[in-house]
């Protein structure tokens, strides 16, 4: 006899991680399907993202927008839904898409969302059209999430590039989330208390995160960000990008008894794996003109082949 169980109290991270993608791919499969503009012409370049990962209110919000505006023509800045209200300062569709809870179920279950979490009793999603308008300019998203949000992320097809924002000084963390006046004790403890947690997924699990940024001070975590970002790009010569490695080696540990989650030239090599800098430009550079003939050819198909098209077997011998 088969014995079935279903953990509905407390379930490990992963598995609601993996229900939440679940969901998302049977209803997106209720959708009518289309090519996306997120999906580039070869398999070993993936559309590329940058998320940035960290604890409540560590800066990854402030970052992120300063990445996409010295980056603007590599990076755009992809809003996520949420059902929580917004905070003093943030303004709706530059930060955050603030929606009521049915607005959000309505999304889910038509098929919206790439991947949803729940974080303090409020639920965010990053929507497949946010993704795919910003794709549709050329231009790579860039987004900051949870942890909850990178273990559902990390479900797709998708294959971003993730740096941890992590602030070590902890004691400087609580005084500046006190500070800030929105947040509850409890809300302030937990929050200081999930450091520990990010710092202890990247010491258990290495290559998690692709690089890791000290966020104590914002000035300077933008100066590293700022320097891994243009080394993976292309943007930094190799003298540069030597001068950075050197720098980080002199440094010593991030993560307190333990060394460098990524260094510069991992964060390099994970990078190049996937999707060189100057994205749809530097990849139709790459073509000759016979896969370029070949590239159309199969994009014809495709889109002949969505619309209820039928081609004749000898229609591509008459085509030059």
């Amino acid at each position: 006899k088969q014995v079935a169980a279903v953990n509905k109290y407390d379930p490990p991270p992963e598995v609601v991680a993996a229900k939440d993608h679940m969901t998302h791919v049977m209803y997106s499969m209720l959708q009518p399907h289309r090519i996306f503009d997120s999906t580039l012409p070869s398999l070993d370049a993936p559309y590329p993202m940058l998320v940035l990962v960290g604890p409540l209110v560590c800066g990854k919000r402030e970052l992120t927008h300063k990445i996409c505006r010295q980056f603007n023509n590599f990076f755009r800045y992809g809003p996520c839904h949420t059902t929580r209200a917004a905070y003093f300062g943030e303004e709706n569709r530059l930060d955050y898409y603030f929606v009521s809870q049915e607005a959000f179920d309505k999304m889910v279950n038509t098929g919206k969302f790439i991947a949803t979490y729940k974080y303090s009793g409020y639920y965010y999603g990053l929507g497949r059209d946010t993704v795919e308008s910003i794709a549709r300019e050329g231009l790579a998203t860039c987004i900051h999430l949870e942890i909850e949000g990178v273990r559902s992320l990390k479900n797709t097809y998708f294959k971003p590039r993730y740096i941890l924002l992590v602030p070590m000084n902890k004691e400087k963390y609580e005084g500046h989330l006190r500070r800030k006046g929105l947040f509850s004790r409890p809300e302030i403890e937990e929050a200081v208390s999930r450091v520990d947690t990010y710092i202890q997924i990247s010491q258990d699990f290495p290559g998690y995160f692709d690089a890791v940024v000290n966020t104590d001070e914002l000035d300077e975590a933008f100066t590293e960000l700022s320097f891994l970002v243009k080394a993976y790009l292309g943007l930094e010569p190799p003298a540069v990008v030597d001068s950075i490695q050197d720098v980080n080696s002199r440094a010593g540990a991030v993560i307190t008894g333990t060394t460098r989650s990524s260094s510069v030239n991992e964060f390099l090599d994970s990078s190049a794996k996937n999707y060189p800098g100057g994205i749809s430009d530097k990849l139709a550079a790459q073509l000759s003109s016979v896969e370029e003939a070949s590239l159309q050819r199969r994009f014809s198909a495709a889109r002949q082949a969505l619309s209820g098209k039928a081609p004749s077997a000898y229609v591509q011998l008459f085509q030059r």
